[in-house]
Protein backbone atom coordinates (compact mmCIF):
# COMPACT_ATOMS: atom_id res chain seq x y z
CA UNK A 1 0.00 0.00 0.00
CA UNK A 2 2.84 2.18 0.64
CA UNK A 3 3.85 2.31 -2.92
CA UNK A 4 -0.07 2.95 -4.46
CA UNK A 5 0.09 6.15 -1.46
CA UNK A 6 3.16 7.35 -2.19
CA UNK A 7 3.01 7.36 -6.28
CA UNK A 8 -0.64 9.36 -5.96
CA UNK A 9 -0.29 13.33 -6.86
CA UNK A 10 -1.71 14.14 -3.34
CA UNK A 11 1.29 12.58 -1.44
CA UNK A 12 3.84 13.69 -3.65
CA UNK A 13 6.96 14.50 -1.61
CA UNK A 14 5.24 13.59 1.71
CA UNK A 15 7.74 12.95 4.21
CA UNK A 16 8.40 9.26 5.39
CA UNK A 17 7.15 9.80 9.24
CA UNK A 18 3.80 10.69 7.87
CA UNK A 19 3.08 8.10 5.29
CA UNK A 20 2.28 5.62 8.00
CA UNK A 21 -0.61 7.63 8.94
CA UNK A 22 -1.98 7.56 5.50
CA UNK A 23 -1.42 3.81 5.47
CA UNK A 24 -3.70 3.02 8.48
CA UNK A 25 -6.35 4.88 6.60
CA UNK A 26 -6.17 3.42 3.57
CA UNK A 27 -8.25 1.06 1.64
CA UNK A 28 -8.20 -0.04 -2.25
CA UNK A 29 -11.78 -0.10 -3.39
CA UNK A 30 -12.85 -0.42 -7.48
CA UNK A 31 -16.18 0.59 -8.88
CA UNK A 32 -17.85 -0.43 -12.02
CA UNK A 33 -19.22 2.00 -14.13
CA UNK A 34 -23.25 3.18 -12.82
CA UNK A 35 -21.49 2.61 -9.37
CA UNK A 36 -21.94 5.47 -6.80
CA UNK A 37 -18.78 6.33 -5.12
CA UNK A 38 -20.46 8.69 -2.93
CA UNK A 39 -24.18 10.41 -2.57
CA UNK A 40 -25.48 13.87 -1.96
CA UNK A 41 -26.37 14.68 1.41
CA UNK A 42 -24.98 11.52 3.00
CA UNK A 43 -22.46 11.60 5.99
CA UNK A 44 -19.26 12.06 4.42
CA UNK A 45 -16.49 11.06 6.99
CA UNK A 46 -13.93 9.60 3.85
CA UNK A 47 -12.04 10.96 1.03
CA UNK A 48 -10.58 9.16 -1.67
CA UNK A 49 -7.37 9.04 -3.95
CA UNK A 50 -8.18 8.13 -7.82
CA UNK A 51 -5.59 5.79 -9.19
CA UNK A 52 -7.72 5.34 -12.42
CA UNK A 53 -10.46 6.09 -13.94
CA UNK A 54 -13.52 8.41 -14.47
CA UNK A 55 -16.03 9.82 -12.14
CA UNK A 56 -18.98 12.55 -12.43
CA UNK A 57 -19.61 15.27 -9.98
CA UNK A 58 -23.31 16.28 -9.76
CA UNK A 59 -25.66 17.82 -7.54
CA UNK A 60 -29.44 17.74 -7.64
CA UNK A 61 -30.74 21.09 -8.73
CA UNK A 62 -34.67 22.07 -8.31
CA UNK A 63 -36.38 21.49 -12.10
CA UNK A 64 -33.28 20.62 -13.56
CA UNK A 65 -32.32 17.38 -11.55
CA UNK A 66 -28.99 15.91 -11.19
CA UNK A 67 -26.28 18.33 -12.60
CA UNK A 68 -23.10 17.57 -13.79
CA UNK A 69 -20.22 20.14 -11.91
CA UNK A 70 -17.28 17.86 -13.19
CA UNK A 71 -14.98 15.37 -14.32
CA UNK A 72 -12.47 13.90 -12.10
CA UNK A 73 -9.50 11.18 -13.57
CA UNK A 74 -6.88 9.16 -12.37
CA UNK A 75 -4.58 11.31 -9.93
CA UNK A 76 -6.85 13.36 -8.35
CA UNK A 77 -8.85 14.08 -5.29
CA UNK A 78 -12.42 13.13 -4.33
CA UNK A 79 -13.96 15.05 -1.13
CA UNK A 80 -13.33 17.20 0.99
CA UNK A 81 -16.81 17.31 2.62
CA UNK A 82 -15.11 15.22 5.88
CA UNK A 83 -13.56 18.09 6.59
CA UNK A 84 -15.85 20.58 7.27
CA UNK A 85 -19.20 21.00 9.32
CA UNK A 86 -21.68 19.57 8.38
CA UNK A 87 -19.75 16.21 6.95
CA UNK A 88 -22.25 15.99 4.31
CA UNK A 89 -21.83 15.69 0.80
CA UNK A 90 -22.80 18.28 -1.13
CA UNK A 91 -22.48 16.53 -4.44
CA UNK A 92 -22.73 13.10 -5.86
CA UNK A 93 -19.92 11.02 -7.33
CA UNK A 94 -20.46 8.51 -10.18
CA UNK A 95 -17.95 6.34 -11.68
CA UNK A 96 -18.64 6.76 -15.63
CA UNK A 97 -15.67 3.88 -16.65
CA UNK A 98 -14.16 1.58 -14.14
CA UNK A 99 -12.38 3.38 -11.09
CA UNK A 100 -9.59 2.79 -8.77
CA UNK A 101 -9.54 4.73 -5.99
CA UNK A 102 -7.77 4.47 -2.12
CA UNK A 103 -10.51 5.45 0.59
CA UNK A 104 -8.80 7.12 3.34
CA UNK A 105 -10.48 7.45 6.36
CA UNK A 106 -10.78 11.50 7.28
CA UNK A 107 -11.93 10.79 10.80
CA UNK A 108 -9.32 8.87 11.64
CA UNK A 109 -7.06 10.86 9.81
CA UNK A 110 -8.60 13.95 11.99
CA UNK A 111 -7.85 12.24 14.90
CA UNK A 112 -4.33 11.72 14.05
CA UNK A 113 -3.71 14.76 12.99
CA UNK A 114 -4.90 16.55 16.52
CA UNK A 115 -1.91 14.30 18.26
CA UNK A 116 0.47 15.25 15.79
CA UNK A 117 0.32 18.69 14.62
CA UNK A 118 3.13 18.91 12.18
CA UNK A 119 1.21 16.27 10.50
CA UNK A 120 -2.04 18.16 10.97
CA UNK A 121 -0.51 20.62 9.35
CA UNK A 122 0.66 18.96 6.58
CA UNK A 123 -2.65 17.05 5.57
CA UNK A 124 -4.54 20.47 5.91
CA UNK A 125 -1.74 21.89 3.37
CA UNK A 126 -2.87 19.11 1.09
CA UNK A 127 -6.16 19.29 1.59
CA UNK A 128 -6.20 23.56 1.01
CA UNK A 129 -5.38 23.02 -2.57
CA UNK A 130 -7.47 20.51 -3.19
CA UNK A 131 -9.88 23.08 -2.24
CA UNK A 132 -8.85 25.65 -4.03
CA UNK A 133 -8.47 23.54 -7.14
CA UNK A 134 -12.18 22.46 -6.93
CA UNK A 135 -13.26 26.43 -6.41
CA UNK A 136 -10.98 27.49 -9.69
CA UNK A 137 -13.20 24.38 -11.73
CA UNK A 138 -16.11 25.70 -10.51
CA UNK A 139 -15.35 29.49 -11.24
CA UNK A 140 -14.54 28.88 -15.17
CA UNK A 141 -17.28 26.66 -15.71
CA UNK A 142 -19.62 29.33 -14.22
CA UNK A 143 -17.53 32.21 -16.99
Amino acid sequence: MQADLKNHPFLEDILPEFLHYYEECATVETFKSGDYLVREKETADDFFLIRSGKVALDTFIAGRGPTNIQYITGGEVLGWSWLVEPHIWQFSALAVEPTETIRLDGTHLKSLADKDCGFGYDLMRRMVNVVGLRLRMTMLQLK
